[in-house]
């Protein structure tokens, strides 16, 4: 048995102890300090991206434009791309993506993806060999409602995931929510990223979560407080276009809040210990945030979004998923907020795959 030790991430604190595993799974926990160890640091479960464009990646240029003139469909600049690209280098890109997102410590991810059934099908086929979790939020092929494509998109995708109201004809998105909540899945979209939405629309669409909201009034995030919708913000991408996410007002509000990288051609899905840096020092300039709120949206608000929680408690017969980073610290989530890297990782573990730094 291999064993590991230094600050566990329990109950959204930490406490020093110690973890012994094997074949894949925790056999033994215990507090305080162990020797004989494969790793020493901080120990916390995989990083959760509940909001990326991965198939964005393809797009390596400067991004220069309106939010509408780059992403907006259906003939943004990110749209143009992808209808340009070859399969082959999408489902090589993704496949890059992924695995630079698993080396720095993402267990799990969600994903918006455009193109209909077959950009659902490409991102499968892409990551069919994967150690990464992820949820797929697909949308129409074209800005309408069409019955048959949507029970095709529903048998592969876990749900769907529009782009914002402002976007689409009323009647057209109100039956693709009801037939998304008949089937079972969840339902999703962007909302007041660029200016306030109607928020009494958006909820009659009955979201399970939403993706922005830096427009949002008070009154707005209030009432999806009350009616338990959480919402990703996605920083820099949102400060790319020149919207500031102000994250303690809408956790003063109560709002579930987590992080999302957005597209993959803005910021790197991959660099989320970057994301949460970058929330974390803005969020100062806003009001009082706590490192630890950062992290515990991370770790926490984003396994809710995703549906999964199944490697959020490191007890003994527990999964052994979890990262460790070289780093010890009085203040592990200042530690991991305030700097932290993928440099940092030494070990990463999964049910099916151990990677030790040598």
């Amino acid at each position: 048995m291999k064993y590991i030790s230094g600050y566990i991430y329990k109950d959204e604190e930490f406490e020093e102890g110690f973890l012994g595993f094997e074949d894949g799974v925790i056999k033994e926990t215990g507090k305080g300090k162990k020797d004989d160890v494969i790793a020493k640091g901080i120990i916390i479960p995989p990083l959760a991206n509940p909001h990326i464009h991965i198939a964005d990646a393809v797009f390596q240029d400067e991004i220069k434009g309106s939010i509408e003139e780059v992403v907006a469909p259906p003939l943004g600049l990110k749209h143009r791309i992808l209808k340009e690209t070859s399969r082959e280098t999408i489902i090589k890109t993704i496949k890059s993506t992924a695995d630079l997102m698993f080396c720095s410590g993402i267990g799990y991810f969600g994903d918006f993806r455009e193109g209909g059934v077959e950009g659902v099908r490409i991102v499968k086929e892409a990551l069919s060999d994967s150690p990464l979790n992820y949820k797929l939020f697909g949308r129409p092929k074209e800005m309408k409602y069409d019955k048959k494509e949507l029970n095709e998109l529903l048998l592969l995708a876990d749900g769907i995931g529009l782009s914002a109201v402002s976007d689409w004809e009323e009647d057209e998105i109100k039956k693709i929510s009801a037939h998304t909540k008949r089937a079972g899945k969840k339902f999703a979209l962007h909302a007041s990223e660029r200016i306030r939405e109607d928020l009494d629309f958006v909820l009659d669409l009955k979201p399970d979560f939403l993706v922005h909201m830096t427009e949002a009034t008070d009154e707005d995030l209030k009432i999806c407080a009350e009616n338990e919708i959480p919402i990703i913000v996605c920083p820099r991408s949102e400060m790319f276009f020149g919207h500031m996410p102000d994250i303690p007002r809408m956790l003063r509000k109560n709002v579930t809040l987590t992080l999302g990288s957005d597209n993959a051609m803005i910021n790197k899905p991959h660099s989320f210990f970057r994301e949460m840096e970058f929330a974390y020092k803005i969020s100062k300039s806003k009001g009082e945030i706590k490192a630890k709120d950062i992290l515990n949206m991370v770790l926490k608000n984003s396994r809710k979004v995703l549906n999964v929680s199944d490697d959020i408690c490191l007890s003994s017969g527990k999964d052994a998923n979890f990262i460790v980073l070289n780093l010890l610290a009085k203040n592990p989530a200042y530690a991991l907020v305030n700097g932290a890297g993928s440099r940092d990782i030494s070990v990463i573990s999964t049910n099916k795959y151990l990677w030790i730094k040598k």
